[in-house]
């Protein structure tokens, strides 16, 4: 399957979803309302009292400040250099390569080694400064940041072997290789920001968390 092909399935599934989130949405407003004012004294609070309305205004951006949308934003970059960089070109075996890309490649995996050096040396070196106060990796700060360091590695190797090998040919055109894949994600975006506000709706009406 190409990935046009892909691209255009996955737009119509967020799509979909983002309609069926909304649709929810307002299913669930109605529905606490009605619910809350037959029976006051269910666990349930309603979106459309004073209380949901004063939460809805105030809380909505809030909602959206939360890891999953960084995570989605700096993956968006990374498929935007990863794709307009010609790193996939790499993977063709009919595909030979030129003296630039070949360069390129060796400078790419130096840096490769280099970031994986410098995470070695911020995590299993002794006295470690991303380990946690238990000592261990799991409760310090570099779990929390380990997905964003690993897209923004391979936005930046990506980038690296595209300005080497020529495919990128300078750094407004690396810009709009990031900026491409954030258009690519778009349909991504409005999920995200349909599913989140459904979701902490839920949680609101159900008193979780």
């Amino acid at each position: 399957m190409k990935i046009d092909t892909i691209a255009m399935l996955a737009r119509k599934g967020c799509a979909v979803l983002s309609i069926i989130a909304l649709i929810s949405l307002v299913v669930l407003m109605l529905a606490s309302w009605i619910i809350t004012s037959a029976n006051p004294d269910l666990p349930m609070r309603s979106l459309l009292s004073s209380e949901g309305i004063r939460w809805l205004f105030g809380l909505s951006a809030s909602h959206l400040a939360n890891p999953v949308g960084v995570w989605l934003l700096l993956l968006s970059f990374t498929f935007g250099a990863v794709r307009e960089s010609g790193v996939k070109e790499l993977f063709r075996r009919d595909k030979q390569l030129t003296y630039r890309q070949r360069f390129a490649l060796r400078l790419t995996l130096v840096e490769a080694l280099l970031i994986v050096g410098g995470l070695l040396l911020l995590t299993v070196a002794p006295h470690a400064i991303m380990l946690g106060v238990t000592g261990t990796l799991l409760t310090g700060s570099f779990i929390h940041g380990a997905i964003p360091l690993l897209l923004l590695s391979i936005t930046v190797m990506s980038l690296t072997y595209g300005m080497v090998s020529g495919t990128i040919a300078s750094l407004s055109k690396a810009f709009d290789a990031m900026a491409t894949g954030v258009r690519a994600f778009a349909p991504a975006f409005v999920l995200y920001v349909f599913a989140t506000e459904l979701i902490a709706s839920a949680c609101f009406v159900f008193s979780v968390g």
